[in-house]
């Protein structure tokens, strides 16, 4: 019997870096808070280019992405949420976006001492911030790979008998590509990951 799927939502915010200054966005919400450039991964979209798209919609910025700063999964009952928190700076001197729309109000740069008297819609904003201008580790894009998946290898023999079933680890070797004298090194961990409860 099939496993039932579990729901998983994906976000990417962005701390987009200018100096000693930082990319905030203000929300539509309640208050209208101030926020970090981010948001919902959608339908055959990667994480970088869902990052690439919310910096330009919600706060007016193309920007180049430096890395990973950390991947967040906070399971729920329903399901879970991943957040991958990424580390930019603008292109371009374009200024951030000053008239609102469907995405934002507006947004701006702002140091952290500024930060303190903002609204912000949490305090992990601060926190990323203040991890970025402290030199935090940047972990490298790759990190973000695309599932590997083992070479194709015809279904039979040469003389027609069907091919015998390799074993476990014959497939991880061919998966990973490794010789079967020695095992696949192992991969390097993701970092500090920390789960968070807002999106």
């Amino acid at each position: 019997m099939a496993r039932p799927p579990i729901p998983t939502w994906f976000f990417a915010l962005v701390v987009v870096r200018k100096g000693d200054r930082f990319l905030l966005i203000q929300e539509h919400h309640k208050g209208e808070p101030w926020y970090l450039p981010g948001g919902r991964v959608e339908p055959g979209e990667s994480l970088v280019a869902a990052a690439l798209r919310e910096t330009l919609e919600e706060g007016g910025l193309r920007v180049r992405l430096d890395g990973i700063l950390r991947i967040e999964h906070t399971p729920q009952p329903a399901g879970a949420r991943v957040r991958v928190i990424f580390v930019g700076r603008p292109l371009d001197d374009t200024p951030p976006k000053s008239q609102a729309d469907d995405e934002s109000l507006g947004a701006g740069w702002f140091s952290l001492a500024d930060l303190d008297k903002l609204r912000l819609r949490g305090h992990e904003v601060r926190g990323y911030c203040a991890e970025v201008m402290q030199g935090a580790r940047v972990h490298p894009l790759s990190l973000l790979g695309v599932e590997r998946r083992p070479p194709s290898r015809p279904e039979h023999t040469s003389r027609g008998a069907p091919r015998p079933q390799l074993s476990r680890e014959l497939d991880r070797a061919a998966f990973d590509r490794a010789p079967l004298d020695r095992a696949a090194p192992e991969r390097a961990p993701l970092g500090n990951v920390a789960p968070r409860t807002r999106t």
